[in-house]
């Protein structure tokens, strides 16, 4: 077995917290790389004490696995969609990656700031502008 070395790309690529928009997917995109076996990718949202809250679902059509010729290794790539919730702000996402029936596995994380645009007031008062000379 050779293990795979594992990352995140784009929004998620580097280190710390990650800002999300509230209720806007977000793609998160895990790759893992130089595995044999060839890994198997997951990813979910934890809370701060290492607990899985929900399992992410994969986008199944951006999937991609390169078997690397000299060696035999796999480098695979997968999409998960996330959309933030407001109790997810403070949370992380993590990607997995297992090889070889689980005796493997290697974890990466990114905590989420999740924010919100404004909302507007609904309280049924009525705004008046008034000059007087």
């Amino acid at each position: 077995m050779v293990p795979a070395t594992l990352e995140f790309h784009d929004e998620f690529a580097f280190p710390g917290k990650v800002e999300v928009e509230l209720d806007a997917t977000v793609t998160v995109t895990c790759i893992a790389k130089g595995g044999y076996p060839a890994p198997e990718l997951s990813a979910s949202v934890i809370d701060s004490e290492g607990n899985v809250v929900r399992d992410l679902h994969e986008v199944e059509d951006m999937a991609k696995t390169v078997v690397n010729d000299n060696d035999g290794t796999s480098d695979v790539e997968k999409h998960f969609a996330l959309i933030p919730h407001l109790e997810d702000c403070g949370r992380s996402v993590q990607c997995s990656a297992q090889q070889g029936d689980g005796t493997f596995s290697i974890n990466e994380f990114r905590e989420l700031k999740v924010f919100f645009a404004p909302q507007p007031i609904d309280d049924d008062r009525i705004f008046e502008y008034r000059v007087s000379f």
